[in-house]
C-alpha cells in the first residue's frame, strides 16, 4: 500500500512541478529529476515488472558511469510509470555530459524493453519533464 501511495504522489508531483527541483540540505544541494517511462505498443506490462531508470555520466575510458539508479516494481500498474531520481547536484560537473536511460525487466530480471539515451542536465536549460520511451527488444519500429 505504501508503494502505491508513493507512486501516486510521485505521479502527481511529476505532472505539476518542473522535473529539476532544488531542495535544501546541510552542505549539499539535492536535486530531483522527474519524468515518466512509457512505450507506444498497446500491450499490458506483466504483473511485477521492474522499471529501471539510470542517470549516467557519459564518456571517459570506461564508457558511461551510472550515478544513480531507481528501480520501480510496477505491482500491476501500467505505463506511463513515473520516476523521480534524487541526486546531489554538487556531484554534477558542467564540463561533463549526462544522460538518462531506462529499461523494463520481468520478475526474473530478463530485459524486455530498453530506451535510447536521453541527454539531460544541460546547464543552459534543464528539462521540465523527461518522457523516456522504451522499445520492445526484438521489435523493429
Amino acid at each position: 500500500m505504501k508503494k502505491i501511495i508513493f507512486l501516486i504522489i510521485i505521479f502527481l508531483t511529476a505532472n505539476h512541478t518542473a522535473s529539476c527541483k532544488e531542495t535544501a540540505g546541510e552542505g549539499e544541494s539535492a536535486t530531483t529529476l522527474m519524468g515518466v517511462v512509457t512505450y507506444r505498443e498497446r500491450i499490458a506490462l506483466p504483473p511485477n515488472s521492474q522499471v529501471q531508470v539510470m542517470l549516467e555520466e557519459v564518456g571517459g575510458e570506461d564508457g558511461s558511469i551510472v550515478i544513480i539508479e531507481q528501480k520501480i516494481i510496477t505491482d500491476g500498474e501500467q505505463v506511463p510509470i513515473p520516476f523521480a531520481l534524487n541526486y546531489n547536484s554538487s556531484q554534477i560537473s558542467s564540463q561533463k555530459k549526462y544522460q538518462l536511460r531506462a529499461r523494463i525487466c520481468d520478475v526474473d530480471g530478463q530485459v524486455h524493453w530498453v530506451s535510447q539515451s536521453y541527454p539531460v542536465l544541460d546547464a543552459d536549460e534543464p528539462p521540465s519533464k523527461v518522457n523516456i520511451v522504451v522499445n520492445q527488444i526484438g521489435k523493429t519500429q
